[in-house]
């Protein structure tokens, strides 16, 4: 091709390939298209990292599972894995609403949000119900704790409140605890005898009962170890057949009551005192 060198073919043909395949394509629209490609490129790279880092990020939470011995099960780091695991799964759906016509990127990515919403809300309330009608342990908790504000009304403050849980309505000792520290405002505590005592350790002293909250409570719950004699508890029985009672004795369950201390039960009971708000939570009952 004479006059055609790798120093002037394209300036000499351009002409001439304009002239023949010009009127081919819309320039304009392959532009415009071009230009789409590399901006989805572009995203698709954006994504795909963002999609490695919440991987990384879930894959760490669960290592302090897998590096600490006296964690047992994940039911209690699952949540260090939840802001990895909510971005991985926002970049991959990004990632595959990339690959669809661009009118149809938003709603893709509207029905992909909404069924992990509604997927994650069905867990929970498959959850709850099994907790309420598996176990089946909320009812009978709220019998619990309606017939003791029945019987006590209202608690001299700094009372602590030893239940013998016959109905073995309370696994755990925690969860009575905050529940009368709620319903009485702050004036009394509580411990299920027997129950397992997570974060509320006990213990039955010479001088009183001891309550020892786990040291990390402090900041964050403002909870201390607390003292208290003997003239300022009240052991209370739920009844395997319904209802509670005040113990007027101190019960041989608990060992014996040291020497010259004094169990004065219904000193602690203020029947006359103005029930408190907090009450009102009790009204809606078991559902």
């Amino acid at each position: 091709m004479d006059g055609y060198g790798p120093n002037t073919y394209g300036d000499r043909f351009a002409d001439v390939y304009d002239d023949w395949y010009g009127d081919v394509s819309d320039a304009d629209a392959t532009v415009e298209r071009v230009a789409a490609l590399a901006a989805a490129a572009g995203a698709r790279r954006v994504l795909g990292g963002a999609l490695a880092l919440g991987v990384s990020l879930a894959a760490l939470g669960y290592s302090v599972l897998m590096l600490s011995p006296s964690i047992l099960r994940a039911a209690r780091t699952q949540f260090l894995s939840g802001p990895g695991i909510a971005l991985a799964l926002a970049a991959a759906a990004g990632l595959l609403c990339t690959w669809l016509p661009e009118r149809g990127r938003h709603v893709a990515l509207a029905l992909f949000g909404a069924w992990v919403v509604g997927l994650g809300a069905g867990r929970t309330l498959a959850l709850q119900r099994e907790w309420d009608e598996v176990w089946g342990l909320y009812p009978a908790q709220h019998a619990s704790l309606q017939c003791l504000t029945r019987t006590t009304p209202q608690l001299a403050p700094h009372t602590f409140v030893i239940l013998l849980d016959g109905t073995r309505a309370w696994p755990a000792s925690f969860g009575y605890r905050h529940a009368l520290s709620y319903l009485y405002e702050g004036r009394a505590k509580g411990q299920v005898w027997g129950a397992n005592d997570f974060l509320y350790p006990m213990r039955l002293l010479p001088q009183g009962v001891l309550s020892q909250p786990w040291p990390s409570l402090g900041p964050a719950w403002g909870e201390r170890a607390s003292l208290y004699g003997y003239d300022e508890v009240v052991v209370v029985r739920d009844r395997e057949e319904g209802g509670c009672e005040i113990l007027e004795q101190w019960p041989a369950a608990l060992g014996s009551l040291p020497e010259g201390a004094s169990y004065v039960p219904r000193s602690r009971i203020e029947v006359t005192a103005a029930v408190p708000a907090s009450r009102a939570i009790l009204r809606l009952g078991p559902r």
